[in-house]
């Protein structure tokens, strides 16, 4: 079942073995780095970031169900009351933030990464070129450089021990608040981003989300080419995986933010997992609408705009074309939240669906 529901979810699992299936990791990312066991009671473990359970434990994670309704799913009659402490996932149980230690170590990496990459002009023009961001996106978002692979004592970030040492790979380092992500520069067979231990799952989000337009994508590295693009204020979310749900607890308080927007775009990659993962947050939301950059121009963001892709046409564009359906469930019919918008650009968008 567990191999059904990995597919199910958009990741192939490929026998490695008569009871050992491997996909990309739900949760990190990384790639065949998610092993699954299917003799006797199946389990899956990610060697990249460490999660590990059973096919139960796979659907309140990824799917955000609740125990018995999980346990249920999976044929496992449940007799005793379901107590209030097993229920992680509902959309009210707290996440956990990281703690003070762990704040400090990351500010601290943070600013270290961050003077190396001020200092290196291959990356920074890399970075330029590559990923459409100029040197003063990178200072306003303080992106950074690690040239090598670092290990360092988990205990100095605040992390149970575990025998290893937590690594700190090579690569851009994406920093938010409680959090860290590294785009490796050699990723091989560990997937091309790696979350730091102990950061918040969180999505990134940029802006303020009242009466503002809201765009979802993926990458965080999108993110932050729209806000260093986009002349209108802007409220950019980046889930940074198609495995976060919508209706999970970790969603739950920035699908709230979401529903005061007046229009959501839903811009999240072109591709297979991603169509899947925008269907989920368009169920979710009575204001969002699917927003694609044209195919011909590649499956995300970024890869439109070092096309030539103008970002902001596009973005007027799709509020053009979408927000008169908004407006219409108002009694007035008059549009109220895009009085300085409209644009004569619509047939823009209209290439992009």
């Amino acid at each position: 079942m567990l191999t059904t529901l990995l597919e199910s979810d958009g990741f192939l699992a490929k026998r490695k073995g008569p009871n050992e299936y491997a996909s990309s990791c739900p949760a990190c990312g990384g790639r065949d780095r998610f092993i699954v066991r299917t003799d006797g009671n199946a389990r899956y473990w990610c060697r990249q970031c460490d999660i590990s359970g059973d096919t139960i434990e796979y659907l309140r994670k990824f799917r955000a169900m609740p125990y018995r309704e999980a346990a249920e799913f999976v044929g496992k009659h449940i007799d005793e009351p379901v107590t209030r402490k097993i229920r992680q996932d509902d959309r009210s149980a707290p996440i956990t933030p990281p703690s003070d230690i762990w704040l400090k170590k990351a500010d601290q990496l943070t600013t270290w990464a961050h003077d190396r990459l001020l200092r290196n002009d291959e990356t920074l023009n890399w970075l330029e070129t590559e990923r459409g961001l100029n040197r003063e996106t990178a200072k306003k978002f303080r992106l950074g450089w690690i040239d090598r692979d670092v290990f360092d004592e988990r205990g100095k970030w605040g992390l149970p021990e575990t025998g290893k040492k937590m690594l700190i790979p090579s690569g851009l380092t994406i920093p938010g608040p409680g959090r860290i992500r590294i785009r490796r520069n050699n990723p091989g067979d560990y997937g091309r981003y790696h979350v730091l231990p102990g950061s918040s799952s969180s999505p990134l989000t940029i802006g303020d989300p009242y009466e503002n337009v809201a765009v979802i994508v993926e990458s965080e590295l999108d993110a932050i080419l729209l806000c260093q693009e986009i002349r209108r204020p802007v409220y950019v979310v980046a889930t940074g995986t198609t495995s976060i749900k919508p209706d999970s607890s970790i969603a739950a308080e920035l699908v709230m933010q979401l529903n005061e927007c007046p229009v959501v775009l839903i811009a999240m990659d072109t591709d297979d997992p991603g169509s899947k993962a925008a269907r989920q947050w368009l169920d979710e939301m009575h204001n969002s609408f699917r927003a694609m950059v044209p195919a011909e121009l590649g499956k995300d963001i970024t890869d439109a705009y070092l096309q030539g892709m103008d970002l902001n046409i596009w973005i007027s564009a799709a509020v053009d074309l979408y927000c008169d359906e908004i407006t219409a469930e108002h009694d007035n019919g008059e549009n109220d939240f895009f009085p300085e918008i409209r644009t004569n650009s619509i047939d823009e968008v209209r290439k992009c669906n």
